[in-house]
């Protein structure tokens, strides 16, 4: 009697755990609408320390962006093509004493970005540029960001995504970067967030930047390592990854050849927070 009671117990253990389990899976795939339009705000907030003359420098910068998003387009394999406007921008910065705010209203730049099915971006070109010299290189945040698996998976399952991204120079970044990823992305199971019942996705990368630019006749070079880590909500019923939170870690050598040779060690410290809410 006591063993088959305990069998028993044994089974009823087995078929909750599995029926947990099988809660946890979730059909992580973007599929959206022609025509439908969200609001994009992003917040970042960016450290940086400079070593020059074995002296630290330390700059504070704060960045607050929106931007309009309209699906223009969904292919029958699934690709999205949107139009991202960039609106707003707020720049507040503090260094060497200094402590500024800065916004720009209606900037204006226009860019129609295709993705893929899955989230990655394939192509982006600028439609109208933004009114204000070198803003535009500050929007470049991938309207999607994560990149989903486009199917079912389990909690506790995990896929990849390499990617690189170029950055040309401004008027506020006299370099020509590329920034090469190697992501890892979780799916974490359901948590609450905002009353709605949402999908966690936990994903961290490996990152690699080199570049070179020019500045007051001195050819300047950079390069570096960091580590990008974080999580994102997925809204099953509007079917757009509706939060986002990560922290990156760069450690950076800028090196300066011309008059007067150098080597300035950099480290950047970032926090950033994506928000996507669907217009009605």
């Amino acid at each position: 009697m006591k063993i088959n009671f305990l069998k028993s117990a044994l089974l009823l253990a087995f078929i909750a755990s599995y029926g947990l389990a099988s809660s946890q899976e979730a059909v992580l795939a973007y599929n959206l609408t022609k025509g439908k339009a969200y609001l994009q705000n992003t917040k970042l907030s960016n450290t940086i320390v400079q070593t020059m003359g074995g002296n630290e420098v330390k700059m504070f910068m704060d960045i607050a962006l929106n931007a309009d998003i309209v699906v223009e387009d969904v292919a029958a394999n699934g690709d999205v093509t949107v139009i991202e406007t960039l609106k707003n921008i707020s720049v507040h910065n503090k260094a060497m004493g200094m402590d500024t705010t800065i916004t720009f209203e209606n900037v204006g730049e226009r860019s129609r970005v295709l993705y893929s099915k899955e989230g990655k971006l394939i192509q982006r070109t600028i439609l109208d540029s933004a009114s204000v010299p070198g803003m535009s290189e500050t929007s470049k945040h991938n309207w999607m960001y994560l990149m989903l698996p486009g199917k079912a998976v389990k909690a506790g399952e995990i896929w990849s995504n390499a990617s690189e991204e170029k950055t040309t120079k401004s008027a506020s970044n006299p370099f020509e970067t590329i920034t090469k990823s190697d992501f890892k992305y979780t799916y974490a199971g359901v948590e609450p967030k905002d009353g709605k019942d949402c999908q966690r996705i936990q994903f961290e990368a490996n990152l690699s930047v080199e570049g070179k630019g020019e500045q007051m006749g001195m050819e300047m070079f950079i390069e570096g390592t960091g580590k990008n880590k974080g999580f994102g909500y997925f809204d099953p019923k509007s079917s757009i990854v509706s939060y986002i939170e990560f922290e990156t870690g760069l450690d950076l050598t800028v090196s300066v050849a011309g008059q007067q040779n150098m080597s300035i060690p950099m480290t950047q410290s970032m926090k950033t927070i994506i928000t996507l809410e669907e217009k009605i």
